[in-house]
């Protein structure tokens, strides 16, 4: 059997954070990320059991998954592009944000957390193997 795949090994997703889709697309803020591998896929989601007592002391497994946003993120970001906020107190004072270090870092009062939590969304749905439109 013959499977038809991407071998691209750089990846572009266009936000909608900001209503940056309905700008030119030159001035689009664009993440570019690693397809991700199996390998990947399997070192994100390892699952935890553990057994725990009940309010009855009946004892139960349980298991638990702990993924943080930004390890997602920094596993799978290679830049953005087009991306500079500007202080809130000094619009002189601009941030150009062109990696994860840079993203988790920067101030909170544009809002940039929003962003994050997109770019987490997407980056969870390519790692679950669901079918994404990268240029949406």
């Amino acid at each position: 059997m013959k499977v038809t795949v991407s071998t691209a090994k750089e990846r572009t997703f266009i936000p909608s954070w900001h209503k940056n889709k309905k700008l030119p697309e030159v001035e689009q803020i664009k993440v570019i990320y690693k397809a991700p591998s199996i390998n990947m896929q399997e070192s994100m989601f390892n699952a935890k059991m553990d057994m725990v007592q009940d309010d009855k002391g009946t004892m139960r497994p349980s298991m638990s998954v702990n993924i943080g946003k930004e390890e997602i993120i920094k596993t799978l970001l290679l830049r953005i592009e087009n991306l500079t906020i500007s202080s809130a107190e000094d619009e002189t004072v601009v941030y150009d944000i062109t990696n994860s270090k840079q993203l988790f870092d920067a101030p909170t009062e544009n809002d940039i957390g929003g962003l994050v939590t997109e770019i987490y969304k997407f980056f969870t749905d390519v790692l679950n193997g669901k079918s994404v439109n990268e240029k949406n």
